[in-house]
């Protein structure tokens, strides 16, 4: 099977063009396996005619919204097609992805909901926001321990962001992703927190977030959601 990496601000993705007859799950845990495997967080099916894009965790579960796969995804295809924008079905939506010189553009839409929440563990209370933009995120400041993040994780099925404010135009994003533990950047994550801040701090329509992987835009245009960043081709080969 051919396949090709890549990644968007240190979050690696593995992908391949979809085929039938194939466990995508299994495969997944195979592929993205760091030490037995390729190694990535994700593996990105690509139906490239129909333009129709399926997310895999590295743990095999299903993922609904990726904003960085979905960066990658549009290298991917300005790489083999040498285009400059696309529209790509990935869950319930529909997203446009475009090039502008190294950068690309998700315009990931609008925010499905978000719900204010508070939880206590013992003597720590936690306040936080469950926003929905296709995947599910929650969006919290304070400072709290992994056994707290994996139990919210648990709880909520959801990525868990932990976000620094700096200033009206930037901010600090840590994501605890659902089915892969702490990643280097999220990009749903970024726009779910942008969102939670900018009707909550504040915020500039346009904000820089610093996740450990590299920086990102994240602006609302149109009341939709677009994220912002370079993505770059890694390698390819066959995996046997």
């Amino acid at each position: 099977m051919h396949f090709t990496k890549l990644q968007a601000s240190g979050n690696d993705f593995i992908v391949v063009e979809h085929q039938l007859d194939i466990d995508y799950s299994i495969l997944a845990t195979e592929v993205c396996h760091r030490h037995y495997g390729i190694g990535a967080d994700g593996l990105l099916v690509l139906d490239s005619k129909n333009k129709k894009l399926d997310i895999y965790n590295a743990d095999g579960s299903i993922a609904k919204m990726c904003g960085n796969g979905l960066r990658c995804i549009g290298a991917y295809l300005s790489r083999v097609e040498g285009e400059c924008s696309w529209d790509i079905e990935v869950g319930e939506r529909r997203v446009r992805v475009e090039r502008e010189h190294s950068l690309y553009y998700v315009y990931i839409g609008k925010i499905a909901s978000m719900e204010y929440i508070e939880k206590q563990y013992h003597d720590i209370h936690i306040p936080m926001y469950l926003v929905d933009l296709g995947a599910r995120h929650l969006v919290l400041w304070n400072e709290v321990s992994l056994d707290h993040i994996e139990a919210l994780q648990r709880e909520y099925d959801c990525n868990v962001n932990i976000v620094e404010v700096i200033s009206s135009k930037e901010c600090i994003v840590n994501t605890y992703e659902r089915g892969v533990g702490w990643t280097w950047a999220c990009g749903s994550g970024a726009c779910a927190s942008y969102y939670v801040l900018k009707n909550m701090c504040n915020m500039e329509d346009t904000i820089l977030i610093h996740q450990i992987g590299g920086d990102v835009l994240v602006r609302i245009q149109e009341e939709e959601l677009v994220l912002v960043g370079g993505a770059d081709y890694i390698f390819e080969g066959e995996y046997v």
